[in-house]
C-alpha cells in the first residue's frame, strides 16, 4: 500500500525551534512563500541593553515582540557597553540569503545561511505516517484564506531567522546556531509581525546545541545579547505579490486497486 511520511516536530524545549516555528519566512505554505519578498539589513554601533522588558512592552502591536528574551545573558562577554553589527537577510520566493557579523566583547562571530533544518534535526523529529485514502494531515484551506493583502513594499516590523555562526575569537573556536531578531521602526506588515516603534533593535540568542543528537561545539551557548541602534541603521522591507492557491479536493493521481 502506498503511503506518505510527514515530519512533525515533537516537544520543542529550546529557543531555537521556538523562534523558527514563528519565523518571518521559510515555514509557511507554498503559495505564501512563493509570493513573499523580504529585504533587511544594516550595520552600525549597537548600544547594548541588559533588560528588553520596556522595549517589548512598547511594541505589543508587533506579534514577534514575545520572541525577544527579556534579559540579556552577556556574562563573560565583557564590560563593554556597545557592540558592532553587520547584517543582511533577504528572502525571495523560497530562498534566504543571510550573512553578517557580531562583535560584543569576547563574543565575536560571523553568521551565514538559514539553519532551521539543522536546528530541527538536532532535537529530533517525530515521523507521522499516513496512507493514501485515509485522512492525512494536510491542511485544507479555502481559496484566499489568510492571504496577505499588500503588493507594495512596506517598511518596518521584525524579521526572525536562525543562522549558522562561526566564532572569530581564536580563544573560543567553534560553530553553532544563532537566532536573530531584527526590528526596524515603521508601520510594518503582517509578514513582519506588524508595526515597530522607537529605535531599531537587534537581539542574538544562542541556544545550547552541544547536547543534542547532532551536537555542535558551540562556544557561546546560552548567550543572549543585543540592543538599540539609531533609527535607519537597520532596514526591513516586506512585500507579498502572490496569488491564492487552487484547491484540489482529490489527489491528481490515480490510486491503483488494492
Amino acid at each position: 500500500m502506498k503511503r506518505r511520511t510527514y515530519g512533525a516536530l515533537g516537544a520543542l524545549a529550546v529557543a531555537a525551534l521556538t523562534l523558527t516555528a514563528c519565523s518571518s519566512a521559510g515555514t509557511g505554505p507554498s503559495y505564501k512563500e512563493l509570493g513573499t519578498s523580504i529585504e533587511s539589513g544594516g550595520q552600525g554601533k549597537v548600544t547594548l541593553v541588559d533588560d528588553f522588558t520596556s522595549i517589548k512592552t512598547a511594541n505589543t502591536a508587533n506579534r514577534r515582540t514575545s520572541m525577544l528574551q527579556d534579559t540579556s545573558l552577556r556574562s563573560g562577554a565583557g564590560s563593554n557597553t556597545t557592540a558592532d553589527l553587520t547584517v543582511t537577510a533577504n528572502y525571495t520566493r523560497g530562498n534566504w540569503k543571510i550573512e553578517g557579523s557580531w562583535r560584543d566583547g569576547a563574543v565575536k562571530f560571523n553568521f551565514n545561511g538559514w539553519a532551521e533544518a539543522t536546528a530541527n534535526a538536532q532535537v529530533g523529529a517525530e515521523l507521522v505516517t499516513c496512507y493514501i485514502g485515509q485522512n492525512c494531515p494536510l491542511n485544507s484551506r479555502p481559496k484566499g484564506a489568510d492571504e496577505p493583502e499588500h503588493s507594495e513594499w512596506l517598511k518596518g516590523g521584525c524579521i526572525v531567522f536562525p543562522s549558522y555562526y562561526s566564532s572569530t575569537n581564536r580563544a573560543y573556536p567553534g560553530t553553532g546556531i544563532v537566532n536573530v531578531i531584527l526590528c526596524d521602526a515603521g508601520t510594518g506588515s503582517d509578514i513582519a509581525g506588524g508595526a515597530w516603534t522607537g529605535h531599531d533593535v537587534i537581539q542574538f540568542n544562542i541556544p545550547d546545541s552541544t547536547t543534542y543528537n547532532q551536537s555542535d561545539a558551540s562556544p557561546y551557548r546560552q548567550y543572549v545579547g543585543g540592543g538599540a541602534l539609531k533609527n535607519s541603521a537597520l532596514s526591513v522591507r516586506t512585500k507579498y505579490d502572490g496569488s491564492s492557491p487552487t484547491m484540489t479536493p482529490t489527489p491528481p493521481w490515480i490510486t491503483p486497486p488494492s
